[in-house]
């Protein structure tokens, strides 16, 4: 899970071990830790949030599907525009 706000990503993390059969495995709070997660390790699925500091997500999210075409990524965001998750779904986001 990529997010940089604590509380969110621990709540989620909470909310999602709760409700399905997931194990979160690794946390960071921008997109080029993880980037660098994902060269180093194998994952099931990634959950990205539209906004966080450094490189941005639709371009973290481009690099994740050139690399890694079958990876699912879930985008989640608190912003209401959905011309967000809009170009996400039009480059790969899977929910």
């Amino acid at each position: 899970m990529a997010d940089d706000h604590a509380v969110v990503s621990t709540g989620l993390q909470l909310i999602l071990n709760q409700t399905i059969d997931l194990r979160l495995v690794d946390k960071t709070k921008n997109g080029e830790d993880l980037l660098e997660k994902l060269h180093q390790n194998r994952y099931d699925l990634v959950l990205l949030d539209i906004s966080m500091p450094g490189k941005d997500a639709l371009d973290v999210l481009k690099e994740i599907k050139v690399t890694w075409p079958s990876l699912p990524v879930a985008i989640f965001t608190m912003n209401p525009d959905e011309s967000f998750s809009s170009r996400m779904f039009l480059n790969g986001a899977a929910a």
